[in-house]
């Protein structure tokens, strides 16, 4: 499993790095992201720019291979590995583009100041936009009352129907609630500027006050409801699959991280666009559609892809109707598939298979996705085997610690294993179609079960 991760995590960060290096120098007049005349191209600053860019992606790469390494360390925890690669990926994709806007920012800002536009230079209005933005307040601090609420009604239902741990539920939810309320004061500090104050920056004030607020309330809501179900879910007993516990834990830790990235960005975003204006109006030209250099918006163009600026094929028009469905439709798409994969793969480390020998003379292969049952009659021979054959998965699962599911072995055929790979022995079961090979990870259990087996075994007649 060590050789396909580092192959992995070389062909991701090598995709990445050529993005973004190609970005160094200028091409078809786009350097940084940003449209630039020829005149331009030859500006010092766009130089010592350049420099410091390529500095940065160089740290960025040793950083990100750091990071990689607490991967070969995981090695033998699947479900660990899986979800620090999902993290690790996410982070070598989203930190270069953080990096890259810092550059593309800098770059349209010289170029503002040099006035470096072509023929398609055009005065755009942005009053309207900063007297609404200035306009805004925070979200009234009341609405926490409505997350206290249901965690009071939690803390006398837990109080009431349930014992131990589970009593705590309404109280932890309580402090949960409180220190929402904490971050919401904390980041909802100070005072409104008046509208057309002091410009841009007084209207980009309120506007951060006012998203800040609005999120940290919609968190305590989110925090206590999802408090409410976690207590339904526990009181009726069904913690014990272990993958409603990989689900709970990311919906309660992702959703409010991408929340609170959400709402960063689109602060950071009205800053980029504002800021260094005069509050009235600024001027740009084809720059204007390309948000950050990467995202291509323009509500005048029925186009649903446009060749990208920064990397190589097309990019989605995210301003148009079509774009936005092509786009975030992908989203619970990609979830739909890498949940499934995280809860197997928890069930999988949680939960080992188990041979139950029946009173029937039936044996039973349970606890797990693969299960299978057959006849102690059918049994040709059962025999205890050092080495594992080797072969490969047609319907399965298989890690560096365990394989569970459908194979084909190169010696023996068709096969079905539920085996712990560096736990030998494994119990051999030839049957008339396909061979069954099972171990516990303990390999005096494997031989207990290996000897019960062989001794109810129906010897072949002569």
């Amino acid at each position: 499993m060590i050789i396909p991760i580092i192959l992995l995590v070389i062909v991701i960060l090598s995709a990445v790095l050529s993005i973004y290096f190609s970005q160094s120098k200028p091409r078809n007049g786009i350097w940084f992201g940003v449209s630039l005349p020829k005149k331009a191209l030859k500006d010092k600053r766009l130089g010592q720019l350049q420099s410091q860019y390529r500095r940065t992606y160089y740290i960025f790469a040793a950083c990100i291979l750091i990071a990689a390494l607490p991967l070969l360390l995981l090695a033998n925890l699947p479900l660990l590995t899986y979800l620090y690669l999902l993290f690790w990926t996410a982070g070598a994709l989203y930190a270069p583009a953080i990096l890259f806007r810092r550059y593309h920012y800098l770059a349209t800002r010289l170029k503002h100041e040099k006035e470096w536009f072509g023929e398609s230079k055009r005065e755009i209005s942005i009053e309207p936009e900063i007297q609404r933005l200035a306009a805004m307040k925070p979200i009234s601090s009341y609405w926490f009352l409505l997350p206290a609420l249901i965690s009071c009604a939690l803390l006398l239902v837990a109080a009431v129907g349930s014992e131990g741990p589970l009593r705590l539920a309404g109280l932890a939810s309580l402090i949960m609630t409180g220190v929402m309320f904490l971050l919401y004061r904390i980041f909802s500090k100070g005072k409104s500027q008046p509208e057309g104050g002091s410009g841009p920056s007084s209207a980009l004030h309120n506007a951060a006050r006012r998203y800040w607020s609005v999120m940290w309330v919609a968190l305590a809501i989110f925090e206590a409801i999802n408090a409410f179900i976690a207590y339904a879910v526990l009181r009726d007993g069904l913690s014990v699959d272990f993958s409603i516990w990989v689900g709970g834990i990311l919906m309660v830790s992702l959703i409010p991280l991408a929340v609170i990235i959400a709402v960063h960005n689109k602060i950071r975003g009205l800053e980029y666009r504002y800021a260094h204006t005069d509050g009235k109006r600024y001027f740009n030209d084809d720059d204007e559609y390309w948000r950050y250099g990467m995202v291509y918006y323009n509500p005048d163009d029925q186009a649903l892809l446009v060749p990208k600026r920064v990397g190589i094929g097309s990019t989605v028009n995210m301003a148009s109707q079509r774009g936005k469905l092509f786009f975030y439709g992908s989203v619970p798409l990609i979830a739909a598939i890498l949940l499934p994969v995280m809860l197997m793969l928890a069930h999988n480390d949680a939960v080992s298979p188990s041979l139950v020998i029946n009173e029937n003379r039936t044996v039973s292969i349970v606890n797990t996705k693969y299960s299978y049952t057959f006849s102690l009659d059918d049994m040709l021979d059962v025999t205890l085997e050092e080495q594992l054959p080797s072969g490969f998965r047609s319907n399965g699962i298989a890690t560096s610690v365990y394989a569970r599911g459908n194979f084909s072995l190169n010696e023996l055929g068709d096969s079905k294993l539920y085996v712990f790979k560096k736990s030998p022995p494994f119990i051999v079961i030839k049957l008339p179609d396909l061979h069954v090979i099972f171990n516990e990870e303990e390999a005096a259990a494997t031989t207990e079960l290996y000897e019960r087996l062989a001794a109810l075994k129906k010897l072949p007649s002569e």
